[in-house]
Order: C-alpha cells, then sequence, then structure tokens
C-alpha cells in the first residue's frame, strides 16, 4: 500500500510540473531606453519588450541606470512558482550590472 500511494504521489507531482506555463501579458516598465548604434535616448530599440521576447540576442537597456524596471501586467493575480533570467548574448553577459 505505502508503494503504491508513493508512486501516485509522484504522478500527481509530475502532472503539476507538466500544468506549470509561461504567463504572459502586457509589457510595463521604463520608456526611455538606450540606442548603442546611435548614442542616444530611444523608445523604440532596447525597450521592455525585449526584456521578455526569449530572445539572447536583444536586450533591455534603459537611459537611466537606476531606478528603472520592466514587467508584465497579468491581468489578473497569479502565483509565481517560478521565474526565469537570461544574460545578454554579447561580451557584457552576466557580468553586466
Amino acid at each position: 500500500m505505502t508503494r503504491i500511494l508513493i508512486f501516485i504521489v509522484m504522478m500527481i507531482s509530475a502532472q503539476s510540473l507538466l500544468a506549470e506555463e509561461k504567463l504572459t501579458g502586457k509589457v510595463i516598465g521604463t520608456t526611455q531606453c538606450y540606442d548603442y548604434n546611435k548614442g542616444m535616448i530611444s523608445t523604440s530599440v532596447n525597450t521592455c519588450e525585449m526584456a521578455f521576447d526569449g530572445n539572447a540576442d536583444t536586450f533591455l537597456a534603459t537611459y537611466e541606470r537606476s531606478y528603472t524596471w520592466a514587467g508584465l501586467d497579468l491581468g489578473k493575480p497569479y502565483v509565481i512558482t517560478r521565474v526565469g533570467w537570461m544574460p545578454r548574448d554579447d561580451y557584457n553577459g552576466p557580468n553586466k550590472v
């Protein structure tokens, strides 16, 4: 009986992991970003949307160095169980702060 109970608990746990999904929503955050190619403020290059696009070649680069942020408006409350992070895919990589 104990073995069956452990097996059932393991199956439920595995199903719970499979049921997790990546949340999506409206991207919100700092709007003044930095265009490294032009060396100026931008609202269309290196934006908050790029922080959530899953592409390691794009990134958020804000003009101001402090008090900037990016987030998602999920539209309703969720219990967040995991947060993923991916460093920039360039020479700065995980050393960029």
